[in-house]
């Protein structure tokens, strides 16, 4: 007699791939046919693959092992949902394409597809539940708290982490025309401020930095010899000691004349980061420096204020060199 599903789900839940191997394929036929009721024969296996993956990651969260076919369903009927909706963005986004998307657009959605699946995958556990029943399966943040047993800001919190690993795996997607790769060209006082000067494909970028932050940098540009290290020294000291390594730090939002950077490290973490610090990083690890082109379109479209100090910076004298002059005065004094 065959075993009952409860029966098999308590065996997956011990690990036994067999025995989920075996649910699936005793439900798949009612969850294809589920699926293409709703999206069409075309996509209904890409929803059953997502619907599956859901139900391998929340297994552990069915409160009845004799509903799991009704349950993989259900979590099927989500994943079309949001298939649903990506179809109405795009028919929404790309309104001059007549007749849908051409065999040549499908073909790189579905390789765009395989490669997001792939990265989710390689979360930890706890992000890519999140992960699959919120965008996967199309719960609310709620319903996938309740789902897994957590409180909703938990959940926040994981989608948070996931989408930030999520960003860096999947950046070659993005990249173009996405994050821009800039260079520190300069370093500047005007007056009682401190601007850092940044250039890259052809365009410009200033952001304001305090007093030390600016000096430090400046002796990083002018390679200043120290005798003893300083912070960001101890910083890549640490992240060597941990086994970490930086991949590359971004500059990546400006939002009421505040810049905001993370430090992005090679397996994907990204850490918040004051961009004066991450930059500073950036100079010593020898790590590719991009900026977002959103702040750049935000940067350029500079109020009066800042146009001035701008000015004042393009005219000051007072650069890298006078800077780290300086800080050569102070590290010799007894």
């Amino acid at each position: 007699m065959p075993e009952t599903d409860a029966v098999l789900v308590r065996r997956a839940r011990g690990g036994d791939r067999d025995a989920f191997a075996a649910l699936v394929e005793r439900h798949r036929p009612l969850l294809l046919r589920s699926c293409a009721r709703m999206v069409g024969a075309d996509r209904a296996a890409d929803a059953a693959q997502d619907a599956v993956l859901t139900a391998m990651l929340s297994l552990g969260r069915l409160r009845e092992p004799a509903s799991f076919g009704p349950w993989l369903v259900g979590i099927g009927l989500n994943a079309c949902r949001a298939i649903l909706r990506e179809r109405r963005a795009i028919v929404t986004e790309l309104p001059n394409l007549e007749g849908g998307l051409s065999p040549l657009e499908v073909a790189e959605s579905r390789n765009t597809s395989a490669l997001v699946r792939a990265a989710i995958a390689e979360l930890p556990r706890g992000q890519r539940e999140a992960v699959a029943l919120y965008y996967l399966a199309g719960l609310t943040q709620a319903e996938a708290a309740q789902h897994l047993g957590i409180p909703p800001g938990a959940v926040k919190t994981r989608l948070h982490k996931a989408r930030a690993r999520l960003r860096v795996r999947l950046s070659p997607l993005t990249r173009e025309p996405g994050m821009v790769r800039m260079q520190v060209v300069d370093v500047r006082r005007a007056g009682e401020k401190h601007i850092l000067m940044l250039a890259g494909d052809g365009r410009e970028l200033k952001i304001w930095v305090g007093a030390p932050e600016a000096s430090a940098i400046a002796m990083l540009l002018e390679d200043v010899e120290v005798p003893r290290p300083m912070t960001v020294h101890l910083t890549a000291a640490l992240l060597k000691a941990a086994g970490a390594a930086v991949r590359e730090v971004h500059v990546s939002r400006l939002a009421d004349h505040t810049f905001y950077g993370e430090v992005v490290l090679a397996e994907g973490t990204a850490v918040d980061a004051r961009p004066s610090d991450a930059i500073a990083l950036a100079l010593v690890e020898g790590v590719p420096l991009l900026v977002d082109p959103a702040v750049l379109e935000e940067a350029a479209n500079i109020d009066p204020e800042w146009a001035d100090e701008h000015a004042a910076a393009d005219a000051s004298t007072e650069d890298r060199r006078v800077l780290a002059d300086e800080a050569r005065e102070r590290i010799s004094r007894p």
